[in-house]
């Protein structure tokens, strides 16, 4: 009996011979496959150099289809022709002969018109040399235009006589811009009455040196109204000053 030792040796021998076997193959396969694709490039350049030979292949025809004829189009009618414009015949009438013996012609009388009696014209006008022609009318004298009258131009009134009138001028808006700037001062106002009473306009006589206080004192005396000054029983425009003061402390 061979001893455990003596297997093992066989066994590695085997697997050795086995492995370089393996190693062998490859390396053959190896070597085939580079010549053989070494061959089949050396033939494709040989038939590239030489010209490669065309294959034919033969392919069955297809069958011939029948060919369909087209319908004949049925032929179009002729179109009628235009009937030719017949020309107007001309009778040609025979010329009349007249016979030789002349027909008696019968003349009407011509009609006599009554002749009337001309009148005689009458005398000319001789003019009589005492005859006086007759005047010319007078043209209406113009009549005056009315000037201007006293009671047209504002008349000037004094402080008193307006404060006799009961103007109702409301008091007015203190500007919150001057307020708060500690603006006062008093503007003098000349306002014009109408005859109707109400103020017609107004401007400064006499600034305050701010004009946010002259603007409100010309708003307050424009919205007011008084009543109308007479001459005589006939109310007339007037003019007057009217002081407006404003006071920080009212």
């Amino acid at each position: 009996m061979s001893s455990p030792q003596h297997v093992t040796n066989l066994r590695s021998r085997w697997g050795r011979v086995t492995v370089a076997l393996a190693v062998v193959l490859a390396h053959g396969l190896g070597l085939y496959l580079i010549a053989h694709h070494s061959v089949r490039l050396i033939r494709l350049e040989a038939d590239r150099a030489s010209g490669a030979s065309v294959q034919v292949r033969l392919v069955t025809a297809p069958t011939p289809q029948p060919v369909v004829k087209p319908e004949p189009m049925p032929a179009r009618p002729p179109e009628p022709k235009p009937r030719p414009i017949e020309k107007p015949v001309v009778r040609k009438t025979a010329p009349l002969l007249s016979s030789e013996a002349p027909a008696a012609r019968t003349v009407a009388p011509a009609k006599t018109e009554p002749v009337k009696p001309v009148e005689p014209a009458p005398p000319p006008l001789v003019p009589t040399p005492n005859a006086a022609p007759d005047p010319a009318p007078t043209p209406p004298a113009p009549s005056p235009v009315p000037g201007p009258t006293l009671l047209d131009s504002p008349k000037q009134i004094s402080n008193s006589e307006l404060k006799q009138l009961g103007c109702r001028i409301p008091r007015p808006d203190y500007p919150p811009k001057a307020r708060r700037l500690e603006q006062e001062g008093t503007v003098v106002v000349r306002l014009t009455i109408g005859a109707d009473g109400a103020v017609k306009k107004a401007r400064v006589a006499q600034s305050s040196g701010y004009p946010l206080l002259d603007s409100a004192a010309l708003a307050s005396i424009e919205a007011g109204h008084c009543q109308p000054y007479t001459t005589a029983g006939v109310p007339r425009a007037v003019e007057a000053e009217q002081p407006i003061a404003f006071n920080l402390n009212d």
